[in-house]
This record gives C-alpha cells, sequence and structure tokens, in this order.
C-alpha cells in the first residue's frame, strides 16, 4: 500500500514554486552551455575570488568535483565551476571538522 502526504498550499506559494523552478531550469540550460569548457584552478580561483590553495584545498577535501588529472594538474568543467557556492562548501568543511 502506498503512502500518500497531502499539503495545503496557497495559490501564490504554488506560483513562486513554479517559478523558481522555471529559474533552476533556465539557469541549467545556460550553464551547460558551459560543460565542454574545462578549465584550470586558477580560472576557478579567479572567478570565485579565493586563492589557488583554497580550490585545491576543497578538492583535496572532496568537496569539488575535478576532471581526470594529468599528473599534478586538476581540471575543472565551467559549467561546474560556476555553480559553486563557497560559503557552502566552507560550512561543509566545518560539519566535516566537527565531525573528526
Amino acid at each position: 500500500m502506498e503512502t500518500v502526504i497531502t499539503y495545503n498550499v496557497s495559490k501564490k506559494e504554488l506560483i513562486e514554486a513554479m517559478h523558481e523552478m522555471q529559474a533552476t531550469e533556465i539557469e541549467d540550460k545556460i550553464l551547460n552551455k558551459f560543460y565542454n569548457v574545462i578549465v584550470g584552478t586558477n580560472v576557478v580561483a579567479e572567478i570565485h575570488k579565493v586563492s589557488e590553495k583554497t580550490v585545491l584545498n576543497y578538492v583535496n577535501d572532496g568537496l569539488i568535483e575535478h576532471e581526470p588529472r594529468v599528473g599534478k594538474i586538476y581540471k575543472f568543467r565551467l559549467s561546474q565551476v560556476l555553480r559553486i557556492d563557497f560559503g557552502q562548501l566552507k560550512k561543509q568543511l566545518r560539519r566535516k571538522a566537527k565531525k573528526n
């Protein structure tokens, strides 16, 4: 037997949710145009106004995905780089540190 959960939402809340979904879809379409653009650590750092060392620290902590490396050189898809939120990464790192 399947459980059904019903939520009461106002028309305004429903419209806001639909607009948010549409905005997300548009953002995804725009960012996905950059899927085949590969950039280095320096570009990630420049875009997000952080140091390359910060980028590498987050990579080493497993918080930033990267493409397969050639030697010690990290490469990233620009579509993913543009989605990174370093504020959120910092919070994740703090939570990770508290667990250890």
